[in-house]
Formats: C-alpha cells, structure tokens, sequence
C-alpha cells in the first residue's frame, strides 16, 4: 500500500479516535457531574401543575337545611376561534356540545368576531374533567366559585351577602354570618402536579404528587326555616297593608337565648342583591341618593344594627323593678290621673285628656298610663332603677353573634336626673336595638334570668368533626322567680283585658305588651310618626317564644296594638301550632284552611272566600273592578285561620 494513503488512514482512524473519546467523555460529564441538575430541569418542563379549589363552608338551619352553600363551576371558552383550522373547530365544537350538554347551533351563536368564544360559565366539575386535553392549546378553562342561597331572599339579614374577592378570587364574606365567620367558612387550596407532554396532557406512566384541598367548616344556626318563612311572610303582609318604612320581628326561645327567626321588609336576595319588596318602577323613579339610601337601609339587619325609641315594651321592665324591689304588688293602687308634673314637665297620658281614673298596677300595665310609671320611678329611686337598668343589659350590646351590633343610646347615671328618670320608665329618651330589649324582656318571664341571645348553634369541620357548641349562656339573675310570675301574670292579664287583646289566640295562654313611641325628627317628637311594636310570649304560664314585632313609621296608625299586635298573632298562631304546643283549654273557635286564591279574579275569590266563611280585603292604591287578577293573598294558602277572618288580596297593577 502506498505510504502516503497509509499515512491518511492513520490519522483518519486518530480523528475519529478522538472524536469518539471527546463525545464519550461529554456524555459521561453531562450523565455523571451536570445530570441531577439537568435532569431536574427536564422534570420541571414536563411537570403540571394546578390548583384544586376548596369548597367555602356550608351554612345550615337548625335541622339541617341548606341555606347557602358553594359550588365550583367553570367558564369554558374557544381561544381565538377564526385563527383554528375550520376542521379542528368543528371537532371543537362537536366535542364541547356532547361534554357539556349543548347543540353545536347553540355554541355557534356565540361567536360574535372576538377574540374569545364563551361556551359556558357554568360547567360542572365533571364536565370539566371529561373535556379531552388534545383540545387544551384552544381553549381556556377558569374555575368559577359560585355562593348559591337556594330559598332567594328568606333570612337574607341573617346570612348577609358575599362576592368574590379580588386579590385571592376566592368568595369573601361582605355581611351578616358570611362576613362575621368567614375565617369559619373558608378553606385552602389543594394541588395536582402530574408529569405532561407539551400540550398539559398527563402521561400515563408518571410521578402524580397532589395535596388535598380542604374544605371550610359548616356553620349551623338556630333559625328554624319554617319558623323564619311564617315570619317574613307576616312582614310582607304588615307592610303591603300598612305601608311603613320597614317591618321587623324576630322569634326567641326565652330558655336557651336561642333566635328561631329574624327578618325585615323590605328586604334582598342575597344571591342578586336585588331589592325586594319595592317595586322597580317606584325604585327607578328615585334619585341616585334616595335610592342608594334605600339600599344600604334595607342591607342592614334592624333588628340588631339600628336603634329605637321603644316605647311602652320598657313598662315591663318598670314594674319587673318595682315588684322585686316590693314598692308595689300587683294590686296596689294608684289614682293620678291623666298626667303628672316632672319639674318643669307635664307628663301626659296617652289617653288624656280622658283619664283611667283609679286602677291598680296590673291595670296600668294593661292601660299602658305613663303617669304610673313615673310615679313608680319616684318610688324606685334613680340609684336603684339604674342598677336594675344595667343588669337588664339595656346599657349594652347583648353579644349576640350577627355582624355589627349596635350599641344603645341612654344616660349615664350623672346625667339622670328628674326628668331623665321618668321618660325612661315608660321607653322614652333612650334607644335600644330590639334585641336587646328582647333579651331583657325574655329575662322578664323567663325567671329572671339574662341569657346571652345566640344564632349559631354549632361549627362543625369538613370532617364532620363539632368544633362548636352552643350552649345557654347566663350572664345573671335579675329577678327572682317570684317577681317573673307576677309579670307573667300581669302580661297574661294584658291580652285578656287591656291593650294586648289583638293578640288573643283561643285555646292558648299568652301574655304580651303594646309599644308606641313617636320617632323623634329634628330634635321634636313627631305626631304622626312613630314606632308601633308589640311583645308577646306563649305559653305564659310555662314560656317557651318570645315573638317581637317592631313597624316602623306605619302609614295608617301609629298604635302597636292595632299595627303590630294583629301581625304578632298571626306569627304566634302559626309558630305554635307548627312547634306542636298543646292547647291548654278547649276551644269554641272553628278553624278552617285557608284556600289558593293567586290567579282568580275578585270575583272568583269572594265567591271561595264566602262559602269557607272568610272576610276579604283588597290591598291596593289602584282602582279595580271584579275581574282585576289576584297575584299574592296573606295568610297563604293552606294556613290555618278562624271562620270569619280577613284575608288580604294584592291584584295585578
């Protein structure tokens, strides 16, 4: 062989020697000293990774309902739709149409030359998972968390309202129990990181790592769905046929502290925010200030967050004093007629100028005579009536657990003097959130006692696990047992002889008291606006509810016996019979149920109304005739009413 070719061979053989050794010695550098590091990088590129949303916590009624709950929904969309090719946008289309349960047509309309095709903003979390991930480079999937409160606006006070936040996209609670237990209610994120090609679609062999999400706790409230919905729809009725600014009440167990029901009227579907209750041409007729007032006044929750001149529900306090303090009794008498001199003051009776001429303590509580109880609070003392004043917590807040209790607006006892003490013995001059008088008043009956009023009756984890229990709180003994019989007596006593009449139920002992107090306006007490609230308690003899009635500004009187009391009845008779409280006495009142009367005319329904014995009224500023339709009735169909009552009709305006 020539030397020369020999001689290239050679060096052939020595490059590709060495060539061979350089790449060899590469790939042992890149496999044994930069391997971890580089094979780490390759793991992060195929990695995926996201979030799995928790569920914000439940909120329940006391057997179990569901009153708001969360679901995670998710918004799917069409990435750019006229740059996909034509064949692979109908595979697209024929696709998310079988997954989510929708026509191809039905999709197609929505496309409208944007950049983005939204399919849907509500599918489920399996439709989500059946979505075939060859379809992912096209298309967006965002989850969506969604707060349902499924019976609209029933207890919306009470739940509040919630949105979802703009920093963690999660839902927030912004009112009422959703806002005061959010902490509660929310939970945290779990995860899924998964190994995936490069279009996100998990590979079948792979390292799965995923952390649980975990769930908000539930919180179940004392509020008795039943209960709550013959409450609102009581208010609804007292403020269609008394026009007021607004309608409250609330039901309490006087023995636990418990609240069963608490709503207004108007009021809001805490899922829309929507106003119900004024109609929406009354509302667009508003200016942009009167409106927004309405609005923040009817998200609030009255019956804990505004005060009140509560008027002659107080009395009951009074004599509770002067009974356990044994500056009078029951049956001591008093002869003071229609007014009395307080300083420089002339205290009036709400009868004057006609007096009650004599009559005993029992007597002036069932005529509700003011200058009675400024003689009783002469006889009290000031030291002494602001002892008892304090522990009956008319001072301060109750610490009930709803959103933003309101503190009372009263005297100190270096700024009571003559006149002071005796506007407060009949409710005039201070300023109470109704539950706080209803706390003091239940302690009236109750035997003395002033319990803590709660609505949350226990926080259970997603585990089922209670976390917390209510149990009765008793802040102290006001009175003794003695004196809560007397007042029982004496509040029986007004149902069945005096100003608490409209409350009578036949068959049931029931004890209550009348309130009104004109509403201050400008510094002077108005004459025709006012306060009408009425406190009842059944059974009175053995006490188990406390229903409280609080009409404010009522258009047609200003007197809770004729306002309030008739809308505290209709409650009482409903609660009692629905918590099954036996009768203690027979009854000679013949009962019969109330029939559907919403899509009849006048006509048709005077003639139904007749044969079952009912009265018929029609609640309307409008004119009608006979043929106008009927939308709403109260009671409701299928109540339990005595023959001879009225029923009232809203026609179609």
């Amino acid at each position: 062989m020539d030397k020369g070719l020999r001689t290239k061979i050679t060096l052939i053989y020595v490059f590709l020697i060495l060539g061979f050794a350089i790449v060899i010695a590469r790939l042992a550098y890149i496999n044994v000293v930069d391997g971890e590091r580089l094979r780490a990088q390759v793991e992060v590129q195929k990695r995926f990774t996201r979030d799995i949303p928790y569920e914000r916590g439940m909120i329940l009624d006391s057997k179990g309902e569901k009153l708001a709950y969360s679901i995670t929904e998710y918004q799917v969309s069409i990435e750019n739709p006229e740059d996909i090719p034509r064949d692979t946008f109908d595979e697209i289309i024929a696709h998310l149409a079988e997954v989510l349960e929708m026509s191809e047509e039905e999709i197609r309309a929505k496309q409208k030359g944007n950049n983005i095709l939204i399919v849907t903003k509500s599918a489920s979390r399996d439709q989500r998972i059946n979505i075939n991930p060859i379809y992912n480079n096209y298309l967006w999937i965002d989850a969506l968390r969604k707060r349902y409160y499924p019976n609209g606006s029933l207890a919306a006070d009470i739940l509040g309202r919630s949105r979802i936040d703009d920093d963690t996209l999660r839902i927030k609670g912004t009112y009422g129990i959703e806002r005061l237990f959010n902490e509660a209610l929310i939970g945290s994120d779990g995860s899924l990181s998964t190994q995936s090609d490069k279009r996100d679609r998990e590979l079948v062999y792979n390292d799965r790592r995923e952390i649980a999400e975990v769930n908000g706790d539930t919180i179940q409230l004392t509020i008795d769905t039943v209960i709550q919905h013959y409450v609102e729809q009581a208010l609804e009725a007292a403020f269609v046929e008394h026009r007021p600014k607004a309608a409250h009440a609330l039901v309490m167990d006087v023995n636990t502290g418990e609240i069963l029901a608490m709503a207004s009227y108007p009021t809001f579907d805490p899922g829309t925010n929507e106003i119900i209750g004024i109609p929406k041409d009354e509302m667009d007729a508003l200016s942009y200030d009167e409106k927004w007032e309405i609005i923040m006044s009817t998200w609030r929750n009255d019956m804990v967050q505004s005060t009140y001149e509560l008027g002659s529900t107080l009395k009951l306090i009074t004599a509770a004093i002067a009974l356990e303090e044994s500056v009078a009794t029951p049956d001591t008498k008093f002869n003071l007629g229609n007014n009395i001199q307080v300083a420089d003051r002339n205290i009036k009776c709400w009868y004057y100028p006609q007096s009650h001429g004599e009559e005993t303590l029992t007597q002036a509580v069932e005529n509700s005579c003011n200058p009675v109880f400024v003689k009783l609070g002469q006889m009290i003392g000031k030291d002494v009536f602001y002892d008892y004043y304090v522990d009956f917590g008319l001072n301060e807040r109750t610490d009930v657990d709803l959103y933003d209790e309101a503190y009372p607006i009263t005297f100190d006892r270096d700024r009571i003097h003559e006149t002071e003490l005796a506007t407060m013995t009949f409710g005039h001059g201070v300023s109470q959130t109704p539950i706080q008088v209803a706390a003091a008043l239940s302690a009236v009956v109750n035997g003395g006692y002033l319990l803590e009023p709660h609505i949350v009756k226990r926080i259970i984890e997603p585990d089922g696990m209670v976390d917390y229990e209510a149990t009765r709180t008793v802040k102290r003994q006001v009175i003794s047992e003695i004196t809560s019989v007397q007042m029982r007596q004496i509040m029986e006593s007004v149902v069945e002889n005096g100003s608490g009449s409209s409350v009578q139920i036949d068959g049931y002992r029931i004890g209550g008291k009348t309130g009104t107090s004109e509403k201050a306006i400008n510094g002077t007490y108005s004459k025709d606006k006012a306060i009408a609230s009425f406190v009842a308690v059944a059974p009175i003899d053995e006490p188990e509810i406390l229903v409280y009635v609080v009409i404010d500004e009522p258009s047609d009187s200003i007197f809770g016996s004729k306002v309030a009391g008739p809308i505290t009845r209709n409650i009482l008779l409903d609660t009692l019979d629905y918590l099954e409280i036996d009768k203690v006495f027979g009854t000679s009142t013949e009962y019969t149920e109330v029939p559907e009367l919403t899509g009849l005319t006048i006509l048709e329904a005077r003639e139904l109304l007749e044969v079952s014995g009912f009265k018929t009224t029609v609640v309307t500023d409008d004119s009608y005739d006979d043929e106008s339709v009927i939308v709403d009735q109260y009671p409701k169909a299928g109540s339990s009413r005595e023959i001879g009552s009225t029923i009232l009709i809203e026609i179609d305006e």
